[in-house]
């Protein structure tokens, strides 16, 4: 194929991207933008940038976890550029998926024939799965982290099939050190580089040298590369004091690491639909939308028969270069960091964290649709439905994320099980009119899921704040059975029950709480103040 077709090629690959994601240009921030960039005056200033490489990634009121200096630096830059309007970055959020697009284009030419390799690009820029990271501010961290990664992978494969026999030069070496380095200050999965590179060694790259000559040249590289990976570890354990740094999911923190295994297993179905089928989008994944495996069940058992069934054919039918090997190990090691089978994270499963495991997917499917080339007009159309398909279902989500109202009130509708997603919706009814709806939805988040205390207290406030203790009483008196050491709710129960005359059953849980070694001198003060007042004037106090 000439140059030119090839330029022609890459914007048409350009064009689909963009199409599939220009709609997300009229979004406003929503969700975690409002902390990250609207609400965080670390994103705001240009003064002293390199401190963004001392700080957390979250600000100091919402808990100062995770570690990604590289995209805090990225959005003020775009606070200043834009005056902080949300226009400035959706348009790079866009611009970043086009040239992600291209550079998945490059990768799978080094894998596949030119034909191929444009279905697999193709299919990458109208991926569904990439509206969460594309349509939100905050997905740029995915974005950036993607690039670096990708054109590390590409720019070795491309290296070392032109010098199979010879070791990285020192500016290769070091070009690939600093795209690590900006993967992982992007965002932390981008730790995994060095193991996609291996896998492209061991896999893609043909190097006719003995094993033993071939280990002796590339070992100093990898050696470096992991060298780069502690150290960036080692920083952020220091600035965050720990290496998961991120606010556990209340529904994974009980679980044995044999559980969460057996809920990552149970996951596979869902990944694989994700990747392969993406129909069904939803900004949540939260309980009971997705159950946590405390035993055995039917659904490991599938999950683990499909990476099975994954596994055998890529080693059965790897094709040119052991292209679906290559794949198959990229998904795995890209999902690897957002399994919660090395640490457990904030999140069960979100579909922006699938970005990069989707260009393992579109290898995989372009090489299968090029196995089935029987006739070849078949695979041509099966592209055709699936890219009008994808472009539909992308450009028609990127708007859900316009702003809290959308997203809230769709995810409710779209993840009906997940207590979060009901949760959430009725906050924002609360807040904006409509107590009586907030209420059945904020029920309906506690029947779901009735052991996060954090959402009982909460409802439990609202109850007492507008008058209705006998409500909030046993809400609050839940929430103490998981959390005996909330102080806080303590007092605001004991407020509950003197509000209805109960006053023994105040004092002794005002004696509980003492007798556990809580904040005793709040207690103490409460005890001598409100329950003593009470003693002597035994007059009710207004409800």
């Amino acid at each position: 194929m000439t140059l030119q077709r090839r330029h022609w090629l890459a914007l048409s690959i350009l064009g689909l991207a963009l199409a599939a994601s220009v709609t997300s240009l009229g979004n406003g921030f929503a969700y975690d933008d409002q902390a990250i960039i609207v609400g965080n005056a670390q994103a705001h200033s240009l003064a002293g940038l390199w401190h963004r490489f001392l700080e957390p990634y979250w600000p100091p009121d919402r808990g100062s976890g995770l570690y990604r200096p590289l995209t805090i630096i990225l959005f003020a830059l775009q606070w200043a550029v834009g005056g902080g309007t949300p226009l400035v970055f959706h348009l790079v959020n866009v611009l970043l998926y086009g040239a992600l697009a291209l550079l998945v284009f490059q990768l799978a030419l080094q894998l596949l024939p030119e034909p191929s390799a444009w279905a697999a690009a193709a299919l990458f820029a109208v991926h569904p799965v990439h509206v969460e990271a594309v349509a939100n501010g905050v997905g740029q961290a995915e974005l950036t982290t993607a690039l670096a990664v990708v054109a590390a992978a590409l720019l070795y494969i491309r290296w070392r099939t032109a010098a199979p026999s010879q070791p990285l030069s020192a500016p290769q070496a070091a070009g690939l050190c600093l795209l690590y380095l900006v993967a992982c200050f992007g965002k932390e999965h981008g730790v995994v580089l060095p193991a996609l590179l291996l896998l492209a060694e061991l896999v893609s790259v043909e190097d006719p040298s003995p094993g033993r000559e071939r280990l002796r040249r590339l070992a100093p590289f990898f050696i470096v590369l992991a060298f780069v990976g502690v150290g960036y570890l080692a920083v952020r354990a220091r600035i965050l004091s720990t290496i998961p740094s991120d606010i556990q999911a209340l529904s994974l923190q009980p679980l044995t690491a044999m559980q969460r295994g057996m809920t990552a297993l149970a996951l596979v179905p869902e990944w694989l639909r994700l990747l392969f089928w993406p129909v069904h989008l939803q900004a949540d994944y939260a309980p009971l939308e997705t159950r946590m495996m405390t035993a055995f069940e039917p659904i490991v058992a599938l999950g683990a028969l499909l990476l099975v069934a994954l596994a055998i054919l890529a080693v059965r039918r790897p094709g040119a270069k052991g292209v679906v090997l290559f794949a198959a190990g990229w998904i795995t090691l890209a999902l690897l960091p957002v399994s919660n089978l090395l640490v457990v994270s904030g999140q069960i499963l979100a579909e922006r964290t699938m970005m990069l495991a989707s260009v393992g997917a579109v290898l995989v499917i372009s090489q299968l649709l090029r196995l089935a080339e029987r006739p070849a007009w078949a695979s041509r159309v099966v592209v055709a439905l699936l890219l009008a398909g994808g472009l539909a279902v992308s450009a028609l989500r990127q708007p859900v994320w316009a702003s809290d109202e959308s997203l809230i009130t769709r995810t409710a509708a779209d993840a009906p099980r997940s207590y979060w997603a009901q949760w959430m919706y009725g906050d924002w009814l609360f807040t904006h009119g409509q107590p009586a709806e907030g209420e059945r939805h904020m029920r309906l988040a506690v029947q779901l899921y009735p052991d996060n205390p954090y959402i009982l207290r909460i409802l439990a406030g609202r109850y007492q704040d507008n008058g209705f203790c006998p409500a909030a009483v046993p809400l609050y008196q839940r929430t103490l059975a998981l959390r005996p050491a909330w102080w806080e709710v303590r007092l605001r129960l004991a407020d509950c029950l003197l509000a209805e005359g109960r006053q023994p059953d105040a004092a002794e849980v005002i004696r509980t709480g003492i007798a556990l070694g809580e904040n005793v001198k709040q207690l103490i003060e409460y005890q001598n103040q409100r329950l003593s007042a009470r003693d002597s004037t035994r007059t009710p106090l207004p409800r």
